[in-house]
């Protein structure tokens, strides 16, 4: 692709993301949650379960996750605890703690410990985080999404796929994981 018809390709992209991200807002605008609640994601609260899937290669076995949401950010803070346990033949293998804390309206920082934050962007019932690990050139993206009582959260691994072109560098998918959350109690 010649220079100028990737420079027209990336204005128009640009053009369709400001439009975007500056249309006048929807009938749902009254259904916002930080209008009514200081807790963006009092709805996530609870007790969630499922099974934990890798692409493109399984896993074998399969751990089940039990994620955990506990009520928080109205008096930590505006932090609260985000935690997901990985268990192998009913045995917990593994916890990852976090403290998912709120910055703004829609931005929130999960603690992975050790100085780590990760920046979270949170639209209605979606969450969004992309990071990379700089010395083994992988970058990671996530979405989480939240439909009731079903929680379903994607990690996609890439890494650089070409020399950068024209201020453009492309990605390759290398795995995705995948967890599948049911609604299992309330915290």
């Amino acid at each position: 692709m010649k220079n100028a018809d990737m420079g027209r390709q990336t204005a128009a992209a640009l053009g369709l993301l400001l439009a975007l991200c500056f249309a006048p807002p929807s009938a749902n605008a009254e259904r916002d949650p930080v209008a009514n609640d200081y807790d963006l994601l009092s709805s996530w609260h609870g007790v969630w379960s499922g099974v934990l899937e890798d692409a493109p290669v399984a896993l074998d076995p399969s751990p089940n996750v039990r994620f955990i949401v506990e009520p928080g950010a109205n008096d930590k803070d505006g932090c609260l605890t985000w935690r997901s346990e990985y268990i192998l033949n009913g045995v917990v293998d593994g916890v990852k703690d976090y403290q998912l804390c709120r910055q703004s309206d829609h931005h929130y920082r999960l603690e992975e410990g050790g100085g780590v934050f990760l920046n979270i962007s949170v639209f209605g019932d979606d969450l969004y985080s992309a990071f990379a690990l700089t010395e083994s050139e992988i970058a990671l993206f996530t979405h989480t999404h939240r439909e009731g009582d079903v929680i379903v959260q994607d990690i996609y691994s890439t890494k650089g796929a070409d020399e950068p072109v024209s201020g453009l560098s492309s990605f390759i998918g290398v795995k995705r994981q995948r967890v599948i959350l049911e609604r299992a109690g309330e915290q």
